[in-house]
C-alpha cells in the first residue's frame, strides 16, 4: 500500500471492475443461506414486545453548549442524531460505519482502516470541512486537515448518541451550555460529536466479542461506583482487520490492530454540581506496501513497512449551577499522538480549555457567553529531501463568543443571534496572526404544538492548517525514469469562506410518524486549489492557493414510522447539487472536477422488527448515486441481523453486511490508489454479556 502526507493534488481515475468475485468465493452464499433460514426460522415467531415507540422522538434530546438538552423542535437547526437504540440494532461495528445512518453526510472506505466522511459535498480523503468530537473533544489531526477515523474507536455498547449537525446549524447553542460548533473550527459544513453514557449508566461487566471473515474485535467493560456519589467505568478493547482485497482479486497487504483503554469517573454531588473525569490510551499498528523515491529520484523504493500510531488524553469537565439559575461550565483537555513509518514521523499534543456562563434571563431573553483557548505544538520529522519546512511548531487559539435567544413569543416565536471571535497565533515563528468573525442568525416558528418551521443565515470560515502553510508532500509514479509529483504549502494560504442559507421543517404527524425536513443555499469563496508552480521530465511541482469559488444547494429529509408496535422504519433521503469555478489566473486544472465528486442522490431505510420477547430482525438498505469524477457507478448496499436475547445477560447477533452485491469500490482517494480497495462482503457473529 503505497502512502504519503496527506498534502496531494487531485486527479481522475477510471472505474474499477466491479464483477470481481470475492475472496472466497463461498462466503457471499453462506451470508445468503445463513440469513435465509434465520429468518425462516423467525418467522412464525409472534412479537410479545414493544420496542421504543416514535412518539418519543418529539421529546428526543440533543446537546448543546453545558450538555444542557433541548427538544428537537424547537431548535432552529438541522441536527440527527443516532440513538444507542439505533447502534444495537444496526449490527454495524465502527463509528465509521455508524455514521451512514445519518442523512446529509456521505461514507466511503478507502481501504480496509481508513474512511472519508462529508457533510454537503467536498468529499476528499482528508474530510478537511467537518468537525469531529467525542463528548466535546476534538479529534482532527493538528498537522494536517484530515481525520484519522482509525483511531477512533470506543466500545460502542458506552455510546449513548452520536449527533450530527449539517451545515452551518452548528453555531446554535439554543439554550446554553457547551456548543460544538461555537467552540470549534473546521466546522464549515457541520460537526460530528459523540457523546458517551455517563458511568451510572454503564454499571456492572460486561463482555463484547465479534468474529466473522473480515474482522475479529474483543472488549471487555466494568463500572462500578464510589458511596452515593460517584461512579466510574474502565474498559479495554482489541481489533484486528483482515487485509482487503484490490481490484485484482489479490491480497492488498494492509491488515491492521488496533488495542486501546480507557476510564471515565463521574462525580455527582448535588443538582448544582457534576464534575467528569475521563480518558483513553490507543495503540494501532498496520503492514502496508509502500512506494517512494530516493532523494534524488532517479530509482523507487519499495518495500512492506509497519505503520504505527500512539495516542492518549484525558479531559476533565465541570458543571455547576447557581441558586438564580445561571451556569457555569467549564472543559479543559490534553490529547497527544504520535505515528510514524516509511516516509514521515509526525506528534503533536493539544491544550484545550473552554470556560462558558449562561444568564436565562435577562432583559434581551437568554445569554450564552464562552471563552476558549487551545495550544498546539507540533513536529514532524521527514525521511528524504522534500521535507517540511518547520520541524517544531505551536499555534494558539482563542475563540470567544456571546449568544442571545429571545423569545419574541413566548413558547411561539423564538430569535437566536450569535457572534463568535477567533483569533489564531503562531506562537513560535510570529509569521502569521488571523482573524475571523462568525456571526449568525436564526429563528424557529411553532405553527403547532407538534410541527414548527425556521431558518438561519451564518457565514463561517475554515483556518488553514500547519501542513498547508508550511508543507510539503511528494507522491511518486512508476516509470523511467519515475515521476514524482510535489506539493508544497503557502505561507499566505487564506481561510476558506462559506455564507449559508437554510430553511428547516419538522412535524410529528401523528404518534407514529415524525419528519425533519431542511433545504440549504451554500456560497463558498477561497476554496483550496493546486496550483502549478513548475514542470519538468521528471517532476511536476505544485503550490497550494484559495482560486476555487462555487455554491451548492440541496435538501434533507429523513422520517421515523411505527407501522406496528412491533416494527419501527426509518427513511432518510439527500439531494445535493454543487458548482465549482476557477477564479481568472489559476493554473489547476482538476479543481472543478471536484463539483463532479459527491453524489447527487443518497436514500436509505432501516427496518427494525421484533418477534417475542428474545428476537428481532433489523436491515438495513442505502443507495449511493455515481460518483462521476471518479466513475464509480451507483451501487445498491444491505446489511441484514438477527438478535436473539438468550436470557436477561447474554444476547447472539448473526450479521452480514454488503449482502447480495459484488465487491466494489466507494471512492478512489489519490494517496490509496494503488490500493484499489474492493468494499468487501462481511459476516460475523457477536455475543454480548452483560452481569
Amino acid at each position: 500500500m503505497q502512502k504519503i502526507l496527506p498534502l496531494a493534488p487531485t486527479r481522475t481515475f477510471k472505474r474499477a471492475n466491479s464483477s470481481l468475485k470475492t475472496k472466497n468465493p463461498t462466503t457471499t452464499i453462506k451470508i445468503i443461506v445463513g440469513t435465509i433460514l434465520t429468518l425462516a426460522f423467525c418467522s412464525n415467531i409472534v412479537y410479545a414486545k414493544s420496542p421504543v415507540s416514535i412518539q418519543d422522538l418529539q421529546s428526543l434530546k440533543v446537546s448543546n453548549a453545558s450538555e444542557k438538552l433541548s427538544s428537537t423542535i424547537d431548535i432552529p437547526a438541522e441536527i440527527y442524531s443516532i440513538t444507542d437504540r439505533d447502534i444495537e440494532r444496526s449490527g454495524l461495528t465502527s463509528i465509521p460505519e455508524l455514521l451512514r445512518l445519518a442523512p446529509g453526510l456521505h461514507v466511503t472506505q478507502m481501504n480496509s482502516n481508513s474512511w472519508s466522511i462529508a457533510s454537503r459535498g467536498f468529499n476528499t480523503e482528508l474530510g478537511e470541512k467537518i468537525a469531529v468530537m467525542i463528548d466535546g473533544r476534538k479529534v482532527h489531526s493538528a498537522l494536517f486537515p484530515s481525520i484519522f477515523w482509525e483511531n477512533q474507536d470506543l466500545v460502542l455498547s458506552d455510546i449513548k448518541r452520536i449527533d450530527v449537525v449539517r451545515g452551518t446549524s452548528a453555531n446554535v447553542a439554543s439554550d446554553g451550555g457547551l456548543s460544538k460548533g461555537l467552540w470549534t473550527d473546521n466546522a464549515l459544513n457541520g460537526v460530528i460529536n459523540i457523546i458517551t453514557k455517563r458511568a451510572a449508566e454503564t454499571q456492572g461487566k460486561l463482555i463484547n466479542i465479534i468474529h466473522g471473515n473480515e474482522e475479529s474485535i474483543q472488549s471487555a467493560r466494568y463500572g462500578g461506583k464510589v458511596g452515593d456519589d460517584l461512579f466510574y467505568r474502565i474498559y479495554v478493547k482489541n481489533r484486528i482487520i483482515d487485509s482487503a482485497v484490490n481490484i485484482h482479486n489479490s491480497d492488498a497487504g494492509n491488515d491492521w490492530g488496533d488495542m486501546r483503554t480507557g476510564f471515565k469517573i463521574d462525580w455527582e454531588d448535588s443538582i448544582s454540581d457534576q464534575l467528569t473525569l475521563q480518558g483513553d490510551l490507543g495503540k494501532m499498528e498496520d503492514k502496508g506496501r509502500y512506494i517512494y523515491p530516493s532523494s534524488d529520484l532517479t530509482y523507487l523504493l519499495d518495500s512492506i513497512i509497519k505503520d504505527e500510531s500512539r495516542s492518549g488524553n484525558i479531559m476533565a469537565k465541570w458543571f455547576h449551577r447557581q441558586d438564580n439559575g445561571n451556569r457555569l461550565t467549564s472543559k479543559s483537555y490534553y490529547d497527544y499522538y504520535k505515528r510514524s513509518f516509511a516516509l514521515f514521523q509526525q506528534k503533536f499534543d493539544i491544550f484545550d480549555l473552554d470556560l462558558q456562563y449562561f444568564i436565562p434571563k435577562t432583559p434581551y431573553g437568554g445569554l450564552t457567553f464562552g471563552l476558549g483557548y487551545r495550544v498546539t505544538n507540533a513536529k514532524i520529522d521527514y525521511l528524504d529531501q522534500y521535507n517540511f519546512k518547520f520541524k517544531k511548531n505551536s499555534s494558539g487559539l482563542l475563540n470567544s463568543f456571546i449568544q442571545s435567544k429571545i423569545d419574541i413569543i413566548p413558547k411561539k416565536l423564538s430569535l437566536t443571534t450569535n457572534l463568535k471571535l477567533q483569533h489564531e497565533d503562531d506562537l513560535k515563528n510570529n509569521e502569521y496572526s488571523n482573524f475571523a468573525f462568525h456571526p449568525s442568525i436564526r429563528g424557529s416558528f411553532r405553527i403547532t404544538d407538534s410541527q414548527s418551521i425556521w431558518s438561519g443565515i451564518s457565514k463561517i470560515t475554515r483556518n488553514p492548517t500547519i501542513a498547508e502553510r508550511y508543507g510539503s508532500a511528494i507522491k511518486s509514479f512508476r516509470g523511467a525514469p519515475p515521476y514524482a509529483v510535489i506539493l508544497s504549502g503557502n505561507e499566505n494560504f487564506k481561510p476558506e469562506e462559506l455564507v449559508s442559507y437554510e430553511l428547516g421543517y419538522k412535524n410529528r404527524f401523528s404518534k407514529k410518524l415524525f419528519t425533519d425536513l431542511s433545504i440549504f443555499f451554500n456560497k463558498y469563496n477561497n476554496i483550496r486549489t493546486y496550483e502549478i508552480n513548475s514542470v519538468s521530465q521528471t517532476e511536476t511541482r505544485y503550490v497550494l492557493g484559495n482560486e476555487l469559488y462555487g455554491k451548492s444547494y440541496g435538501a434533507e429529509i429523513s422520517s421515523k414510522i411505527s407501522l406496528a408496535d412491533n416494527l419501527d422504519i426509518s427513511i432518510n433521503y439527500t439531494f445535493l447539487k454543487l458548482d465549482l469555478h476557477l477564479k481568472d489566473g489559476s493554473t489547476d486544472t482538476k479543481a472543478e472536477s471536484d463539483k463532479k465528486a459527491p453524489p447527487q442522490n443518497q436514500f436509505s431505510v432501516r427496518s427494525y422488527y421484533n418477534f417475542f420477547d428474545n428476537f428481532s430482525w433489523n436491515n438495513l438498505l442505502f443507495y449511493v448515486d455515481e460518483l462521476k469524477k471518479y466513475d464509480i457507478d451507483s451501487y445498491f448496499r444491505f446489511d441484514s441481523n438477527v438478535s436473539w436475547k438468550v436470557n436477561q445477560r447474554t444476547e447472539l447477533t448473526i450479521a452480514g453486511q454488503n449482502l447480495f452485491s459484488s465487491k466494489r469500490q466507494e471512492f478512489i482517494p489519490f494517496m490509496y490508489q494503488e490500493v484499489n480497495f474492493m468494499e468487501p462482503n462481511k459476516i460475523y457473529a457477536k455475543l454480548n454479556i452483560v452481569f
